[in-house]
């Protein structure tokens, strides 16, 4: 299920640093890294965008994905609360020259102490 998020949020600035901008293909989701494609599919309407993860949220229940206005308008997206929707993680974008740097997570453990260390690459 996805909702949309607009003018009380335009201009300000995102957990990934950038300004938000309701008119842009953007999203917020609570853990897929920034800067992750994913394909929105409306499954009322078969309309779908690839919108970039600039925030974080949604955090109402049962949401998955918080979408720009013009997100939501490019899926057709009407006046509700609350569309079913189908995502498809498209990849992220490389080299991307936007406000957020950081690192991304690519293994988790339950076990305590359960971290693998990667080897270092070879300097030449």
């Amino acid at each position: 299920m996805a909702s949309w998020y607009g003018a009380a949020y335009d201009k300000r600035r995102g957990a990934n640093g950038e300004i938000y901008d309701q008119n842009a293909l953007t999203a917020a989701h609570r853990t897929l890294p920034m800067n992750s494609l994913i394909k929105v599919t409306n499954l009322a309407t078969g309309q779908s965008a690839i919108v970039r993860v600039t925030d974080r949220g949604p955090f109402v229940p049962n949401r998955t994905l918080d979408l720009s206005l013009a997100s939501a308008k490019a899926i057709g997206y009407g006046a509700w609360s609350g569309a079913r929707t189908r995502g498809c993680l498209c990849g992220s974008v490389c080299g991307w020259t936007g406000a957020a740097v950081g690192a991304v997570q690519i293994g988790a453990s339950k076990m305590k102490g359960g971290r693998i260390s990667l080897p270092r690459p070879a300097h030449t």
